[in-house]
């Protein structure tokens, strides 16, 4: 029996495939999802949002100085945007199948430009396969959003040769960082991108460099104008920080560190009269003093913290109706159902535990050449992983790390079927460095 061939032609149309197939079944599921029961941080967003869009101003405004934080205030105002166009919140579900393929389209592009249409049709095979991508578009979630903006930027410095170009780098940057401050990962990506292809490099970064500050300075001032403090990102790491630094805390997400007398010795006594940049800082120095005093307790919740943040791919399912992984909060649920459950979300995300092989198997294949211009974008998933790691962590913390892990895994399985099915037709492999 002849070997069996996977072709570049019966690839293409299997990505084409699954690319309709995918855009249907999200579709499909917003319109089935119905008034499904948010949680979390939906409802802070649209909370936000709402009492914003009430007082016919952006977020955050006057309304929102004394709040103990801001909340992705990037995404918040993008919400508010949407209201003043459409005039409700609903509908955005489908604003986010747009951007879900744009952001397949641009991993599409950057894996093509790194290595081959033949990495290309799997990155997207995998982007298709991956569960948490199928629910992706439904919830109020501002993962998607930040995820583009990041992933848009660092397309536009691999794709486009005109240093000129970065200007827009630099403007979806800052709005990525307006979301997450995680987007600095993103921003020394673009940088080691342009030391490895050696052209004009400082020109590149300084001109980068220049465009994102410009931009992150304007979002700060324009925020001043709007609640008189300068601020231009979430003010949450002090909050995020402290929930993972206090005797009660195990590394997941939790404020009990209120409760902490550790906390409550040093909290000053004008804190209801802080605003929320102030109140945040303050959080911080605290969270920071604790670590110091207890760098063992501190340290021992990454085991804990990493399984979390790897442990399931689910996130996006997680409202009433589809039972996520929320479900398994119930305290009345017996170990049987618990176990099973489990079982069912291990299930869900193999394609998720896949990449991450594929993905781990392809750092093994090139660590000798992992500062070449093809493997150097191997580093932003680990960089965004160290930042994500020093404070509270869940489940969907990983999806910022997905585009490049799925670039990287598609690249380890062009590899695999390449050796051990017919070859591939032409020499679109010729850029498969790893190999």
């Amino acid at each position: 029996m002849g070997k069996f061939c996977l072709s570049d032609r019966l690839l293409n149309k299997a990505a084409v495939i699954f690319v309709v197939s995918l855009l249907l079944l999200q579709i499909f599921l917003i319109q089935n999802a119905g008034e499904f029961t948010r949680n979390q941080d939906q409802l802070t967003y649209l909370k936000f949002a709402s009492e914003n869009v009430e007082n016919s101003s952006w977020y955050p405004s006057e309304i929102n100085v004394l709040n103990n934080y801001s909340f992705a205030p990037g995404y918040v105002n993008m919400l508010i945007l949407f209201h003043k166009i459409f005039g409700t919140f609903s509908g955005f579900s489908y604003l986010n199948v747009v951007l879900s393929a744009i952001l397949l389209l641009e991993i599409y592009i950057v894996a093509k430009k790194l290595f081959s249409a033949r990495v290309a049709a799997f990155a997207v095979l995998l982007y298709c396969l991956t569960y948490s991508n199928w629910f992706l578009p439904i919830g109020y979630f501002s993962d998607l959003p930040f995820v583009l903006f990041a992933f848009t930027a660092l397309t536009i410095c691999v794709a486009c040769k005109d240093w000129r170009w970065l200007l827009f780098s630099g403007i979806f940057l800052s709005a990525a960082n307006w979301i997450r401050p995680l987007a600095i990962a993103y921003f020394a990506g673009c940088v080691l991108f342009i030391l490895a292809e050696r052209v004009a490099v400082w020109r590149k970064i300084l001109f980068l460099s220049a465009c994102t500050l410009a931009s992150i300075l304007a979002i700060g001032f324009l925020t001043k104008l709007n609640c008189g403090v300068f601020s231009f990102q979430s003010t949450t790491s002090g909050v995020n920080l402290a929930g993972s630094a206090n005797f009660k805390a195990n590394g997941l997400v939790s404020f009990l560190f209120d409760k902490d007398p550790f906390y409550i010795q040093r909290m000053p006594a004008d804190w209801k009269s802080l605003n929320f940049k102030q109140r945040d800082s303050v959080l911080r120095n605290i969270a920071k003093e604790w670590i110091i005093e207890n760098p063992v307790r501190y340290i021992s919740q990454i085991p804990l913290k990493s399984a979390v943040l790897f442990g399931f791919d689910t996130w996006s399912e997680r409202y009433e109706g589809i039972k996520g992984l929320s479900a398994i909060r119930d305290g009345n649920k017996s170990k049987d159902y618990i176990v099973k459950y489990c079982i069912g979300l291990w299930f869900k995300s193999i394609v998720f535990y896949a990449s991450l092989l594929l993905f781990a198997i392809y750092v093994w294949k090139a660590r000798a050449k992992c500062f070449s211009r093809e493997n150097i974008l191997l580093f932003v998933p680990f960089m965004a992983a160290a930042i994500t790691i020093p404070f509270m962590v869940t489940d969907r913390y990983h999806y910022p790390l997905m585009p490049l892990i799925w670039i990287f895994a598609a690249c380890a399985l062009a590899i695999l079927t390449k050796k051990y099915f017919c070859a591939p037709d032409g020499a679109s492999d010729k850029k498969q460095t790893a190999e």
